[in-house]
């Protein structure tokens, strides 16, 4: 009863089942037992080998590139020497072989450089660098050790 008095109303006809909702409910349920098994699919099988994969670091990193700069002294325009950056070791190992080419370079050409091992790396427009992976083929850098950048001539 409602608070008026009168009866409850009543829900309203629900249509009986027809072969057309008969059909799409079969269509629903098929849909959805194929987007199960799509998604079963995804998922690792219970094999030692797909199981112990999600176990593995991440493989390394690719090397980098290898390329070639041309490497001067503080404060000197020409006489810049080629240099194969190294691809590891960082700019340790950068600043070990620019140091040794250019004693090589002093030493054949009786220049004024020194053998003492570059600190610090500078582009032509006095930019800094603080890693091997800043530089690019054909680069052009400057190298201290430990004073600023001197503007080559």
């Amino acid at each position: 009863m409602t608070s008026d008095g009168g009866a409850p109303p009543s829900p309203p006809p629900v249509a009986p089942p027809t072969s057309n909702s008969a059909a799409a409910a079969a269509a629903a349920v098929a849909a959805a037992a194929a987007a199960a098994a799509a998604m079963h699919s995804l998922l690792p099988s219970p094999s030692g080998d797909a199981l112990s994969s999600l176990h593995h670091p991440p493989p390394p990193p690719p090397p980098l590139p290898r390329h070639r700069v041309t490497v001067h002294a503080n404060g000197e325009a020409g006489r810049g020497v080629a240099l194969v950056v190294p691809t590891s070791g960082g700019m340790a190992a950068f600043f070990a072989a620019a140091a040794a080419a250019l004693a090589g370079a002093a030493g054949a050409g009786g220049g004024s450089r020194g053998t003492t091992i570059p600190r610090r790396a500078f582009t032509r427009s006095g930019g800094e660098l603080c890693a091997v992976e800043e530089m690019c083929a054909d680069d052009e850098l400057w190298l201290s050790d430990g004073a600023d950048f001197v503007l080559p001539p």
